[in-house]
């Protein structure tokens, strides 16, 4: 095996040992990349460089060049995020070029090395792995700086400041952190740089809702809508944003007031301007924000008038319907959605309700499998399908469905409900009680598990958490049988 073929699989090694070492830090800048196929995408080019440098060159070049083009991306993608969208593009071509030169410099090098003594071709060894080497610990450095995804925004933001990577920045603090004040002061940057910037606005009146100051989040929409008083967008962000405060505050009657104000203004501008389907679809939206329920659904259709096939419109309008009562109407209106747009599993799901509802439990299970096969992680199809297991009576195959739903929604806590249930059939009292325990957690308003909470317990002999449970229910509202109180009465502490 001549020198230059032995060292073939010694770069291999070499290179694995990069990867390995490589790999934590490359999880941030890959992250660059939106999608996974993005990253698919990305393999696919360096491998396709590689093929196409194999033609030129000899294949020790041709790997080199895509072995760095393979690893530099990811560092280049992350130096230009937070600028320019084009700096991206930029900065990927840029690691080709760089790649490619090398590839060709390093084939001339390599044929200059093969008319010198032995040694040299030994010292070349040696720097190719100095040089991984190098590359290793460049990598180590990097993770001591970006431990994670804070680390990595707040370093961006330092060094490369920018309206998005300071709003990054600022989002990674308050949501991630709960620093309310340092992510105002990023935000108050952001709009130094952009004083029109409207995410920055936006987050900063949600901040202010948080913090038990809706005066102040009112006076920041006022600003946005004054800087935008012909935006669609605006006008639905801020209609939207009024809602959340009316829930966080329902004695406040200013956010009503203002949603309807802002919906007055809505239809205006839907006046001076010539409206899409979308823009009848997001005027319904904002009165089915309101409980405008009727003139949604005017508006919904005036959306499907001009696009017979609007998805959104069609299951909004289909929904509406259905929570009217009029199933019939609802119906026909999900199977145009499913056969324009089949891959809908809403449109699938809701039409397996309705067939539920209607006592057709096969027709129910078909909707619902196929939202499993379009969605498998769809956990309303899960929990779905473990609920008609259940009234059928086939409890292990429900435990099944809710333990698939609960696997893809660790939140669902009706699902760990309906689980404590089928486990009290079953009298497996300990695997019911986690259930509802694991429900309460989830949903600590949940009155029925705290009342089969405490049936349980008693049946345990846990007389203390019976009692402590029962006394949880009856918080919620609960109002127990005088006969149960008097069972408990002797376990109470006195």
């Amino acid at each position: 095996m001549s020198r230059h073929s032995s060292f073939y699989p010694a770069l291999l090694v070499l290179a694995g040992a990069v990867l390995a070492v490589d790999s934590p830090i490359l999880r941030y800048p890959f992250s660059a990349f939106k999608e996974p196929v993005e990253i698919l995408l990305h393999a696919l080019v360096t491998v396709g460089l590689c093929a196409a440098l194999n033609a030129r060159l000899s294949l020790l070049a041709s790997f080199i060049a895509a072995l760095l083009f393979g690893i530099y991306p990811g560092h280049a993608m992350a130096f230009a995020q937070g600028r320019q969208d084009w700096w991206t593009a930029v900065a990927y071509l840029a690691a080709m070029a760089v790649s490619v030169g090398f590839a060709f410099g390093f084939e001339k090098f390599n044929a200059f090395l093969k008319t010198q003594e032995k040694l040299i071709g030994y010292l070349f060894m040696a720097g190719i792995g100095a040089l991984v080497l190098g590359m290793a610990l460049m990598s180590i450095q990097a993770n001591a700086v970006w431990k994670d995804e804070a680390s990595i925004r707040r370093w961006r933001a330092e060094h490369y400041p920018s309206v998005d990577s300071l709003n990054a920045w600022a989002r990674v603090l308050y949501q991630k952190s709960g620093n309310a004040q340092d992510s105002v002061e990023v935000y108050n940057r952001t709009l130094k740089m952009d004083p029109r910037n409207q995410d920055a606005y936006f987050v900063l009146a949600g901040i202010d809702l948080d913090q038990g100051k809706p005066e102040d989040a009112i006076g920041i929409y006022n600003q946005l809508l004054k800087l935008y008083p012909e935006d669609d967008k605006v006008y639905v962000r801020t209609m939207d944003a009024y809602s959340r405060g009316l829930q966080k505050y329902p004695k406040l009657t200013i956010f009503q007031e203002k949603r309807e104000d802002l919906l007055a203004k809505y239809e205006q501008l839907s006046k001076r301007k010539k409206y899409t389907a979308n823009d009848y679809f997001n005027l319904g939206f904002l009165y089915d924000q309101v409980g405008g329920y009727e003139e949604a659904m005017r508006f919904y259709r005036k959306a499907l008038e001009l696009e017979p096939i609007h998805e959104k419109a069609l299951y909004s309008l289909a929904r509406r319907y259905q929570e009217a009562g009029d199933l019939k109407a609802a119906m026909i209106l999900y199977s145009r959605l499913v056969h324009f747009h089949p891959r809908s599993t809403l449109g699938y799901l809701n039409m397996g309700l309705i067939y539920n509802a209607l006592g057709d439990a096969d027709r129910a299970r078909y909707f619902y499998e196929k939202v499993i096969s379009i969605d498998p992680t769809n956990a309303d199809a899960y929990f779905n399908l473990g609920y008609l297991y259940e009234a059928a009576g086939e409890l292990r195959e429900a435990l099944n469905e809710y333990e698939k739903a609960v696997e893809n929604d660790p939140r669902n806590a009706e699902a760990y409900y309906n689980m404590g249930n089928v486990y009290a059939t079953l009298q497996q009292y300990p695997e019911s009680i986690a259930s509802y325990l694991k429900t309460v957690a989830i949903n600590p308003s949940h009155q029925n598990a705290f009342v089969n909470l405490s049936i349980l317990s008693f049946k345990s002999k846990d007389f203390d958490g019976a009692i402590r449970y029962l006394e949880q229910a009856k918080v919620l509202g609960y109002n127990p049988p005088e006969a149960y109180l008097k069972t408990l009465e002797p376990y109470r502490k006195k």
